[in-house]
């Protein structure tokens, strides 16, 4: 990960933004189904921590500061 001047490396690991969901997967809706598709990937508290680091951090590149912390936690996935 390309570490971002000034600013501290984010707390991000892959046990923190995967893991079983707690909405049943047998929701028929368009919404529902969204839903636990994206509860079980993860993918709602990746945007969540992102969004609250870049808030917090103040990044001057927020989108690469953002690229480099979705890519820390691919390598991380692929390591486990």
């Amino acid at each position: 990960m390309t570490e971002t001047p000034g600013l501290p490396e984010p707390e991000l690991t892959t046990g923190d933004l995967i893991g079983p969901s707690d909405i049943a997967p047998t929701c028929r809706d368009p919404k529902s189904t969204a839903a636990v598709y994206l509860e079980k990937h993860g993918i709602l508290r990746l945007f969540q921590k992102l969004t609250s680091d870049v808030a917090l951090y103040r990044p001057e590149d927020p989108i690469q500061y953002m690229i480099d912390n979705v890519e820390n936690i691919y390598r991380q996935m692929e390591y486990n």
